[in-house]
């Protein structure tokens, strides 16, 4: 292979890798506005500290649009409106109850298996359940959301653990994101 052929190789290796990266999302806990600061104004990503339940995370999608997520509750045990049909032996439904509220821009996408998880008593980590919606909360819009600033969408993720694991965790990713998720510890 000739030296051109590799420093053209070589570019595009790097511009690939600079999309994925401007792509990113990054997450910094959540503060209030100063009074006479401009909320419009993103904020660098901090090191992330991990909250507790009815703690927010602000959500910075590189692209201008941010919103809060904040875990209001972990339900347990969750019915999925389907009425648990679906349940391994053994295993209870739990929902993560979040509200996202938007600040600038149009904050939009999918919550699903790969964005929320569980880590339970038992150090294990649990990927979202596929039923749709729980008793008294809906699993978004189909599991999509988009907030605009002032805007809020209220909804909750299922999981299904065993039943003698306890929630510990909850934890909120973006597969762009190159910093750790947010995550809030359920007492």
């Amino acid at each position: 292979m000739g030296s051109t052929k590799k420093v053209t190789i070589r570019a595009l290796m790097l511009s690939t890798a600079s999309l994925i990266v401007a792509c990113g999302s990054t997450f910094s806990v959540a503060t209030p506005t100063p009074p006479g600061s401009s909320a419009g104004a993103a904020t660098p990503s901090a090191a992330l500290t991990t909250e507790g339940v009815g703690g927010s995370f602000s959500d910075n999608d590189g692209n201008g649009n941010v919103m809060d997520i904040t875990l209001d509750s972990v339900i347990t045990p969750a019915t999925s409106t389907e009425g648990n049909v679906f349940l391994t032996a053994g295993d209870i439904l739990i929902a993560t109850k979040f509200t996202l509220v938007g600040k600038t821009g149009t904050s939009t996408g999918d919550v699903d298996f790969d964005t929320v998880s569980v880590i339970g008593s038992d150090g294990q980590t649990y990927t979202a359940d596929f039923t749709d919606d729980v008793v008294g909360c809906t699993n978004f819009n189909d599991g999509n959301y988009s907030v605009s600033p002032g805007q809020t969408s209220v909804g909750c993720v299922a999981f299904q653990i065993p039943k003698a694991v306890k929630p510990a965790q909850v934890e909120w990713s973006d597969l762009f994101s190159d910093n750790a998720p947010a995550t809030w510890t359920v007492s």
